[in-house]
């Protein structure tokens, strides 16, 4: 990694965001529970880089990644869930990348999200 980059590894992104989503006061989390699956398998089969390494993923425009997953699902877009999902991700890779470098040996103690009531 160059310029002193954090590795992230996706199990601890979709933890924290799994985490997240069932501690707060959402009507049916399952829902979104269930968009982390499918976004992951998203990234996962047209965004390897990037899902091997998610902090790549802010090196792509956050509504750009929507259009572009948006156009392999079978409806040509992404689903609501799906879209916060996304937000989700981005909002925790800019908290724990930018989170002091003196902290990178301990990544559960920046393995977390802001507060989202979406």
């Amino acid at each position: 990694m160059s310029d002193g980059q954090k590795k992230i590894f996706w199990v601890n992104v979709k933890s924290a965001i799994r985490q997240d989503i069932s501690s707060r006061d959402i009507a049916d989390p399952k829902i979104r529970l269930r968009a982390i699956e499918r976004v992951e398998e998203l990234l996962r089969r047209h965004f390897p880089k990037e899902y091997s390494n998610p902090v790549e993923l802010l090196k792509i425009d956050k509504d750009f990644l929507v259009k572009r997953l948006g156009q392999y699902k079978d409806k040509g877009q992404l689903a609501g869930s799906e879209k916060s999902i996304i937000k989700n991700i981005y909002e925790y890779l800019k908290i724990n990348c930018n989170a002091s470098s003196s902290n990178n040996d301990n990544i559960e103690e920046n393995n977390r999200l802001p507060n989202d009531n979406s």
